[in-house]
């Protein structure tokens, strides 16, 4: 059979109302019955066949641990401690509930297996397996008690019952192993064989209720352990420590729970950051490919540009003023390097600012040369001859286009700070001078 219940949050999933701890302890002081105190917090749990099962399994691992080894060494074990190692073998066999549901499940168990217990044991009765669910409401028994549950009870309120008589070892295996009938045999046996099995089962203590812990030897439990004040009475009623209990563990479920939801909500977080973190990692590799991508941009207009200086100049006739201009603006330019030699090794990377605009020093030469050309061409004084220069016409192209390759060598794809415009007409004029054009 299939067992309905969610494997992460069971519990938050099958509480019907929850009041809280503090409402369950208020019910225990206002002196309310075990029963009753729950109402306020009751919960809704699918007890299936087989988890009734598992619950038992349970409950007797719990308590033979307990037989076998605290009461023997002198360990105190609380109440609550007990039913949380109930509820985590449960949880192993994805059982999930509360402490409260698994108490109250338990107690029910219990108060159904001494009916029909006590119903097999009278003489005269039908055995409860026979009985019609008709019979079974009239005579106030449980209207289903299946068989293998009953088996699994009574095997261990039988080991129970072998126990307290002191029919066990210290290491907790039983020694009349032997008399423990098997499960098979419990449900239909006689009540002579019932009478015979538990010769003390009327005065049997109540299955819900936990054997008492054995104190330290040499000491007593003072009167507060035992509920009981110094003047004999009861300080509280059994009602009141079982909510208590149950408020107790329901508490420490809770707090479990509300941990749980801190470490889902601090991993969520730190899985959005970093998502958000990888986004602008994206966004700045995006920018930097961008910038690199404009430099190359720049890069090409400045090749373009050089080449279309170099193309002017082949393109000038050897005999026209233009020529000449150009000629010697490149004579200027180069003359401003051999004299600012140092300034250009130690800023290699300085820009020109004209009109608010940085520009690259291949611009700034193209404006020069329109410069010095127009200034060339406003000038008659300035037409002249190749013999000016002493040398054939061949010659002029030949040093014109070294010049040129001579600038753009010393560019390259650097920015260079360009002198300003009253020290180049200083250098141009004194050019002009020993030339002869002025």
């Amino acid at each position: 059979m299939s067992m309905q219940v969610h494997p992460t949050q069971p519990a938050a999933v099958q509480r019907v109302s929850v009041t809280g701890p503090s409402s369950a302890i208020e019910d225990a002081l206002d002196g309310v019955g075990a029963q009753h105190s729950r109402s306020r917090t009751s919960t809704i749990f699918n007890w299936d066949h087989q988890a009734s099962l598992f619950l038992i399994d349970s409950k007797r691992q719990e308590w033979e641990e307990f037989e076998s080894t605290s009461a023997h060494r002198g360990v105190m074990v609380t109440v609550v401690e007990k039913w949380q190692k109930v509820q985590e073998r449960l949880a192993h066999n994805d059982v999930f509930a509360y402490v409260s549901q698994i108490r109250s499940k338990w107690q029910r168990l219990a108060s159904d297996f001494k009916k029909v217990a006590n119903w097999n044991k009278q003489l005269g009765n039908e055995p409860y397996s026979s009985l019609f669910v008709k019979d079974s409401q009239d005579n106030k028994l449980p209207k289903n008690f299946p068989g293998d549950i009953f088996d699994a009870m009574d095997v261990w309120m039988h080991r129970r019952h072998l126990v307290n008589a002191g029919g066990v070892s210290k290491s907790g295996h039983s020694v009349v192993d032997g008399d423990i009938h098997t499960p098979t045999d419990s449900i239909n046996r006689t009540p002579e064989q019932n009478d015979q099995d538990s010769p003390n089962n009327n005065e049997e203590e109540a299955p819900v209720e936990q054997p008492p812990a054995v104190p330290p030897s040499g000491r007593s439990l003072p009167p507060d352990a035992t509920g009981v004040s110094n003047s004999g009475k009861r300080k509280k009623s059994v009602a009141k420590q079982d909510a208590v209990v149950d408020a107790i563990a329901d508490f420490n479920t809770q707090l479990v729970d509300v941990e749980r939801s801190r470490q889902a909500c601090e991993s969520k977080c730190e899985e959005n950051n970093r998502k958000c973190q990888a986004i602008v990692d994206e966004r700045e590799v995006s920018f930097q490919t961008w910038q690199m991508l404009m430099e190359e941009k720049k890069l090409e207009a400045a090749e373009k540009r050089n080449n279309n200086i170099c193309s002017t100049l082949e393109l000038c006739p050897p005999d026209s003023s233009i020529l000449i201009g150009v000629l010697c603006a490149i004579q200027t330019v180069l003359e401003y390097y051999e004299e600012e030699e140092e300034m250009l090794s130690e800023e290699p990377a300085k820009r020109l600012k004209t009109g608010g605009i940085y520009l690259p020093a291949t611009l700034a030469l193209s404006r020069c040369f329109l410069a010095i050309i127009a200034q060339f061409l406003l000038l008659p004084s300035t037409i002249a001859s190749d013999d000016w220069f002493g040398i054939g016409e061949s010659t002029v192209q030949e040093i014109m286009r070294e010049g040129v390759e001579a600038i753009i060598a010393k560019l390259g794809p650097e920015y260079l700070k360009w002198p300003s415009t009253s020290k180049m007409i200083k250098v141009s004029n004194g050019f002009q001078l020993r030339k002869g054009f002025a």
